[in-house]
């Protein structure tokens, strides 16, 4: 493929537009009032007038791997991936077996720290933008509001909070990939991504992010005065004008809130260029060490890119938290969300499973030789999950993990034989603990400690002859012999 910078426009007459290299589009809205229902706001923003999007490609091969959570489960290629904490309903368009694939791998990944009790609904289309080196956008395809907070949700996060699906007809958000051929797309799911192509199921990530809720209305507007170049800022949307959840937690290097400057104002656009906007929020900010993460903030206002991403510079190709900066190169992969966005995610109202962990990565018990079967061997192997509801399955894996069993639902080891020192004394399994989403392992060493094993005769009787009038002290037949297996 060729790598090149590029400009490309496209113009939508509904949605919010925003991506990975195609990023936020921003538009005014309407507001459609539909009543209220057990304290919920059930307020929906159309958005009804498109702007443009530019889009930039890069030129680098960045040749990182950021690897995924370990998941206790691969759901294939089902469109319909249900998990203890949500379900995600994929319609495909255009997609070949092989990026259908990537694609539900990507979705396994979000299943996996998800938790909604509304499935969320995504469209996925592989169409061609006819030459564009552009890779992809999301469409947030409806806001509502639905707590006393003035502010817009995207809908899937505003079913989570709602509990019930508030627009039953239509899709959560709407994901649309580039399937030109001069597109070098890397389809593998191992992250192994090469030189010169773009990593999809990273792609993909960073999409389902957006529509997810790393989303805003923040914009470059006109002046009165000055019709020929935006010298304002803009933030709100919508009848009544509100901002969104993400705006919610933006504040400059001095804590001041981006939802307190007069909007539009000269003095919003000032601080979306700043290269001074932070994320306040309270698990975001735990994730980066008790500081506040960085936001994408250019001199330059750039609406495909400003204000809805983490720093590039601070979270570089590489760092477990760039999946949600504003730009891909070739030969990177990043299958995981990335702790900071998580904490964001959960600032924002969306429940983050935490998977089970174990306190160390290895472990050893012991167990006398000889112990019958069904016999317990040590302590249990337990890992902790600080999701107090979720049920943890043990199991065991490795070449020696035959000759053991292991309680499913305690982690408590067991003989299954008995087993013998003198032919090995030393076994070592992985512990699995899982909570049917993600995963973890811990190495068990198994020592098998010595015990005296008595002589034994290979049989219980044996015969021997000798002729009447033998002188004494002569040997009767071969020697009457015993075996022991300690050597010493």
């Amino acid at each position: 493929m060729k790598f090149a910078k590029l400009i490309f426009i496209l113009s939508f007459s509904r949605f919010l537009v925003s991506g990975l290299i195609l990023c936020a589009v921003s538009q005014d809205g309407v507001l459609e009032a539909k009543g209220f229902s057990q304290g919920i706001h059930q307020r929906r923003c159309d958005h009804v007038n498109g702007q443009f999007c530019f889009l930039y490609g890069t030129q680098e091969n960045a040749n990182t791997r950021i690897p995924p959570p370990p998941l206790a489960k691969r759901r294939g290629r089902d469109r319909v991936v249900k998990t203890a904490q949500s379900s995600f309903v994929v319609t495909y368009t255009g997609f070949t077996p092989e990026a259908m694939a990537a694609f539900q791998y990507a979705v396994d990944i979000w299943a996996s720290f998800i938790q909604s009790p509304v499935p969320i609904r995504i469209n996925a289309e592989f169409v061609n933008f006819g030459g564009s080196f552009s890779l992809g956008y999301a469409l947030s395809l409806n806001q509502f509001s639905p707590t006393s907070e003035e502010l817009w949700h995207p809908v899937a996060l505003a079913n989570k909070i709602a509990e019930r699906d508030l627009d039953v007809f239509g899709f959560d958000m709407e994901v649309t990939f580039n399937n030109d051929a001069e597109i070098g797309w890397y389809f593998g799911t191992n992250g192994n991504t090469p030189a010169g192509q773009y990593d999809f199921v990273t792609v993909v990530l960073h999409e389902i992010g957006h529509g997810l809720g790393f989303d805003s209305e923040a914009n470059d507007t006109f002046d009165v005065n000055h019709p020929v170049m935006a010298t304002m800022g803009k933030l709100r949307s919508g009848t009544p004008r509100y901002p969104y959840i993400y705006d919610s937690f933006v504040v400059n290097g001095s804590g001041t809130a981006i939802t307190s400057f007069d909007d539009p104002s000269a003095d919003l656009l000032t601080q979306y260029t700043s290269g001074n906007l932070f994320w306040d929020g309270t698990q975001g900010k735990a994730e980066n060490d008790g500081s506040r993460p960085k936001l994408y903030a250019p001199s330059t206002w750039n609406p495909p890119s400003s204000y809805i991403h983490l720093d590039e510079n601070t979270y570089p190709a590489g760092d477990v938290n760039s999946l949600m900066t504003p730009f891909i190169r070739g030969a990177e992969s990043t299958h995981h969300p990335g702790p900071i966005m998580l904490g964001m995610l959960e600032d924002m109202g969306w429940t983050i499973n935490t998977p089970p962990v174990f306190a160390t990565d290895t472990a050893t018990r012991s167990v006398a030789e000889n112990t019958a079967a069904g016999v317990n061997i040590g302590d249990v192997v337990s890992a902790t999950d600080e999701d107090k509801n979720d049920t943890l399955t043990y199991s065991v894996r490795g070449t020696d993990a035959t000759s053991f069993a292991i309680e499913s639902a305690t982690g408590q080891l067991k003989t299954l034989a008995a087993l013998n020192y003198e032919i090995k004394d030393t076994y070592t399994l992985t512990v699995v603990v899982d909570d049917d989403v993600a995963e973890d392992t811990i190495e068990v060493t198994i020592n098998i400690t010595d015990v005296n094993d008595p002589p034994m005769f290979p049989t219980d009787s044996t015969t021997r002859e000798i002729v009447e009038g033998t002188s004494a002290n002569q040997n009767i037949g071969a020697p009457v012999l015993a075996t022991d297996e300690d050597p010493n």
